[in-house]
């Protein structure tokens, strides 16, 4: 792990290893979403972090998905996917969709109804949603950037506080000034 500026001046030379760069990165906050989609055997998901606004205008976000999570074979070919943005009360859904067994459909433990633009998945309590169209798909690394142009958001829960990841795990923001 490097520990400061000479040790990573050391690894400039070439390029920071994954267990540096993840090490870094948890001290790096992000919210917490569980991005939906329908595919041929009915609605998916999957909890997720590295998502991103991009535009205001026109509304656009990215979202990164791991090609070997499950969810990637279904956004690869689907035409929407939609971010449900989760509150700090809202864990279990995180948990939930967070769980990597094929068998379990964690879309029968928990309440939604299918968005009215795009049909996917909309999970109850969520603090927001962005329903998105699938605007471009870029391969980097390990992963697939699926650029979404955003169809249509909504706020659902403007006084809670919104669901944070950091340090390996699940916190709330401490203070949020109005």
């Amino acid at each position: 792990m490097v520990t400061g500026p000479a040790e990573c001046a050391a690894e400039l030379g070439g390029q920071a290893s994954a267990q540096t760069f993840r090490e870094a990165m948890r001290h790096f906050p992000t919210g917490v979403t569980v991005l939906t989609t329908t595919g041929p055997e009915g609605p998916h998901g999957m909890t997720a972090n590295a998502v991103m606004s991009v535009s205001l205008d026109p509304p656009t976000l990215l979202a990164a998905i791991h090609r070997r999570a499950r969810t990637h074979a279904i956004v690869r070919t689907a035409s929407a996917f939609t971010v449900n943005i989760l509150a700090a009360d809202q864990r279990d859904h995180a948990e939930l969709f967070a769980r990597t067994d094929p068998e379990e459909d964690p879309f029968l433990r928990t309440a939604w109804e299918p968005s009215p633009v795009t049909g996917n998945p909309v999970l109850g309590r969520s603090l927001a949603v962005l329903d998105c169209r699938v605007e471009r798909r870029l391969a980097v690394a390990d992963h697939t950037l699926v650029v979404g142009a955003v169809a249509a958001a909504f706020v659902g829960r403007p006084d809670a506080a919104p669901m944070v990841f950091a340090r390996r795990e699940f916190c709330e923001v401490a203070h949020m000034g109005s």
